[in-house]
């Protein structure tokens, strides 16, 4: 049970410094092209999404933190979510404007 709560420790002393240094905190981490996607208490930069994928018709974004999205990027640069054929009132496909 000690080791637990060492492991429990280190795990958290190693947490908190990468959690001040994501993308949730620092927008600017993420590079052109990307967005900051929340991943548990963290933020990680991915891709924006690109034509023909699969994406979220309304955007889901951190209640305190604007630039951080929920669930996945939006569309890249001159791509639009657009409803597919698949009947989906929350998923969409990326298309050109």
């Amino acid at each position: 049970m000690k080791t637990f709560f060492i492991c429990l420790l280190v795990c958290l002393a190693l947490a908190v410094p990468s959690y001040a240094i994501s993308c949730r905190t620092e927008p600017e981490r993420c590079k052109e092209g990307e967005c900051c996607v929340e991943f548990g208490i963290f933020g990680r930069c991915r891709p924006l999404l690109k034509e023909g994928e699969k994406c979220e018709l309304k955007q889901l974004k951190s209640s305190f933190n604007n630039h951080v999205y929920l669930m996945k990027c939006p569309c890249g640069e001159g791509l639009t979510c657009e409803e597919d054929d698949s009947g989906s009132s929350l998923q969409g496909k990326c298309v050109k404007q």
